[in-house]
């Protein structure tokens, strides 16, 4: 989306910019609302996921990420599985 002609860059003919935290808040009090509404009408358990959530759901894209650095800087990486402590 492109800004109107009377703001550019987030900010306004005024000068003064986009009030950014208030925009954060509205969206994460939105994300609230959305999971209290599935919470409600599927009639489940909120369950916290967690810090590493997404790092376990993209394993792989952060495997390749990585190791595409990790060559770009000359380094030579194979990755293989840790053996699994019991």
């Amino acid at each position: 989306m492109c800004p109107g002609n009377h703001e550019s860059g987030g900010k306004r003919k005024s000068g003064k910019t986009r009030k950014g935290k208030q925009r954060a808040a509205i969206a994460v009090g939105h994300s609230i609302v959305e999971a209290i509404y599935f919470i409600l009408r599927d009639g489940i358990v909120y369950q916290e996921l967690g810090p590493e959530y997404f790092d376990k759901i993209d394993k792989d894209h952060i495997i390749r990420h990585y190791k595409k650095r990790l060559e770009a800087l000359g380094l030579l990486v194979e990755v293989s599985e840790a053996p699994v402590a019991a």
